[in-house]
């Protein structure tokens, strides 16, 4: 694991979907951007959704990021992660997921 609480390495059976947190740094300017290198996950960066807030800040905080990845088909492929200011260009990933994806009976995910 690495300090924000994300594998470094993910082992998911056909279909499913893992969801995790990104430190929220959207008062600096920084947004997460997520790219894959295989073709066997699908990933998305969302915001929270707002309706899970329960109660409305004490005060003006940046909005956490949700990366979603999901498994599409058998096989490996790389997930990176990378937190960026939209003026900057891209750099060296963040974060790196290395995914393995197995047949859905296989019984040996995540």
């Amino acid at each position: 694991m690495n300090d924000v609480d994300i594998p470094e390495k993910l082992r998911l059976r056909l279909a499913d979907e893992r969801q995790y947190v990104l430190p929220a740094h959207g008062s600096g300017g920084y947004r997460w951007h997520g790219h894959v290198q295989g073709d066997s996950v699908r990933v998305s960066v969302d915001f929270e959704d707002a309706d899970s807030v329960r109660e409305p800040p004490a005060r003006v905080h940046s909005v956490a990021q949700v990366v979603t990845i999901v498994a599409v088909q058998m096989g490996d492929a790389v997930v990176l992660l990378q937190e960026r200011r939209s003026w900057e260009t891209a750099a060296a990933a963040t974060l790196r997921i290395d995914v393995q994806v197995r047949s859905a009976d296989d019984g040996e995910g995540d």
